[in-house]
């Protein structure tokens, strides 16, 4: 039998809240973090708004040196890390066991490497700050977050679209079942950036009114930003230090449609098989989920198809089950969703009470579960599902439990 791997510290960055404590109360109260863009010039824009952070001022956690020689990305994920470890109550830099530090993100260091570009091709500079580039490599945050922490770790930097900080904590869980590591820091992390902005608005897949996840209304995403870092361990390493343990991570599946670039795979094909490796890794029978954090993007085709898989998989017993999108409130924090989410999922367990979809109005037919619109609903939850995709089929599934 596998040894469990518990979460015994939770860090966030996010549009409705710079902490745990305000991260959840702006879920449980349905706040949103939609807001006109102001981190840049949007003004040649179709688009106008996103789920930025309020009130984050990097003069509060780090020097202006360290602030000159830092990506914004860098930053979410440093500051999410520093909550995660001060939650765990463990002293890092006096640890005997090995650390690991498995990161997600879509974007990395892309604002620094925005201003490099812009420099050399717009305001055609013979020269730009090397510093800039330095920055821009997917590697650059966990290089940051380990000396900031003062440790001496193992890296792996994932990038699979807005899957990668689901992927992240799946690998944690590998390595520490593995015993390759005692202890990882496991999540996700992604800056709004105009680059990835004006991307997603030559795709057409934003809304202009707000994110409604699963709605007959639904017209596409709203960007946001924020991170959210994980410390998991071995559940009898937790214990023997006393550790306050939160859930324990049951089960991991990934898959990858091989489909199409963009969209999911019309019949749910992969995210059915991600599903499925998760549950048997698990050991669960699908009367032990109770509630599933959707990924829930407010786009046409992938909220159908992600209903689908969840009717595919749980046959009858999806109607039962409560679904619901934390992006509807937060926005679509693409590669630290995965993790932001989970900590969501984690705190819902513990509190016994479920946040709301919220903007849902009209029933969708081909969306007809229970998303728990617009009110929270206090529930037991003893194990939850959590679901991530990204683009080019790349699915991932996590399974949450209470530990026993």
């Amino acid at each position: 039998m596998q040894k469990a791997v518990v979460a015994t510290g939770l860090g966030v960055l996010t549009p409705i809240g710079n902490n745990v404590e305000t991260f959840w109360a702006g879920l449980v109260n349905g706040r949103s973090g939609d807001q006109p863009i102001t981190s840049f010039d949007i003004s040649e824009y179709r688009m106008n708004r996103g789920c930025e952070l309020k009130g984050f001022d990097p003069k509060d956690y780090f020097t202006p040196r360290q602030i000159r020689r830092m990506d914004r990305a860098s930053m979410l994920a440093v500051v999410a890390a520093r909550e995660a470890v001060a939650d765990a109550g463990i002293d890092l830099q006096n640890y005997q066991g090995r650390i690991g530090v498995i990161l997600g993100t879509t974007l990395s260091g892309m604002i620094s490497a925005q201003e490099y570009f812009r420099k050399i091709l717009c305001d055609r500079q013979d020269r730009a700050l090397a510093t800039n580039l330095l920055e821009y490599p997917l590697y650059t945050a966990g290089t940051h977050l380990i000396d900031k922490l003062g440790i001496e770790a193992e890296q792996i930097s994932i990038s699979t679209a807005c899957s990668s900080s689901l992927h992240a904590i799946g690998v944690g869980l590998d390595l520490l079942r593995t015993k390759r590591c005692d202890l990882v820091i496991v999540g996700g992390y992604d800056p709004m950036a105009e680059l990835t902005y004006a991307g997603f608005e030559l795709l057409k897949a934003m809304s202009r009114d707000g994110i409604k996840p699963f709605d007959a209304e639904r017209k596409g995403l709203v960007l946001g930003e924020g991170a959210g870092i994980l410390i998991l361990e071995r559940q009898e390493d937790a214990q023997v230090r006393g550790a306050n343990i939160y859930a324990e991570i049951a089960g991991y599946g990934s898959s990858s449609d091989a489909f199409h670039m963009t969209a999911p795979h019309s019949e749910a094909a992969g995210i059915l098989q991600a599903m499925k490796m998760a549950m048997r890794d698990a050991e669960l029978s699908l009367e032990d989920i109770d509630y599933i954090n959707a990924h829930g993007t407010g786009t046409k085709h992938n909220d159908a198809a992600e209903t689908l898989g969840i009717k595919r998989f749980f046959g009858d017993l999806a109607y039962q089950i409560p679904i619901s999108s934390n992006k509807s409130m937060i926005g679509h924090t693409l590669g630290a969703a995965g993790s932001i989410e989970t900590i969501a999922g984690i705190i819902s367990m513990n509190k016994g009470i479920i946040p709301p979809t919220i903007n849902y109005s009209t029933l969708d037919p081909e969306c007809d579960l229970d998303y728990v619109p617009n009110v929270a609903r206090e529930q037991q939850i003893r194990a939850f599902m959590k679901n991530s995709f990204g683009f080019g089929g790349n699915n991932a599934i996590l399974i949450v439990k209470e530990v026993e």
